[in-house]
């Protein structure tokens, strides 16, 4: 534990905060593109009249990112009628 300190100390290896906080960014840049992509479909079904409800085969082959989000067993899809009500809201305002 004493080496780890002084590794940390001497600029040997980096401290567990900075390791964190590299994980944690490349979620965050992860789930703003997934946001936006959410964002952007939700505005081209409001200016076509497209209805959001139903089930459709999901298209984001073209994106790997979002077809990895929608994908994955997380519980935060931002794929909920009340998440999309929300956007929308916002959006209106």
């Amino acid at each position: 534990m004493a080496e780890d300190f002084l590794r940390v100390r001497n600029g040997v290896d980096e401290s567990i905060d900075v390791k964190i906080s590299e994980s944690r960014k490349n979620d965050v840049i992860a789930n703003k593109h997934v946001l936006i992509k959410i964002i952007e479909v939700l505005l081209l079904c409001g200016r076509q009249n497209i209805p959001i409800r139903g089930h459709l085969p999901e298209r984001t082959s073209d994106d790997d990112i979002l077809t990895e989000h929608l994908n994955s067993s997380k519980r935060e899809k931002y794929t909920s009628p009340d998440i999309q009500n929300e956007i929308i809201n916002i959006m209106g305002d």
